[in-house]
């Protein structure tokens, strides 16, 4: 199995799953107010936002790899 290749699809997957959870939470907790669902209680959110910025991170990522190979990956070693 070639890592590299399905690294950077998985990551932009996960990234977009993240995005529309993390949205999906957000939004739930900014229609039903702030004192509804546990939003504040528990600190849902919060966590809705933290998930759609660690979602926005991994799409950003994962398609940078896919479309700018020639760019690489800053932190591999490219092969002379």
């Amino acid at each position: 199995m070639d890592w590299r290749f399905w690294i950077p699809i998985a990551s932009a997957f996960v990234g977009g799953v993240s995005l529309i959870a993390g949205t999906f939470v957000s939004s739930t907790c900014t229609r039903s107010g702030p004192g509804e669902n546990g939003c504040i209680e528990y600190g849902y959110d919060v966590l809705g936002r933290d998930i759609t910025v660690a979602g926005l991170v991994l799409v950003i990522v994962g398609l940078y790899v896919i479309f700018a190979p020639h760019v690489g990956w800053p932190f591999v070693r490219r092969k002379p």
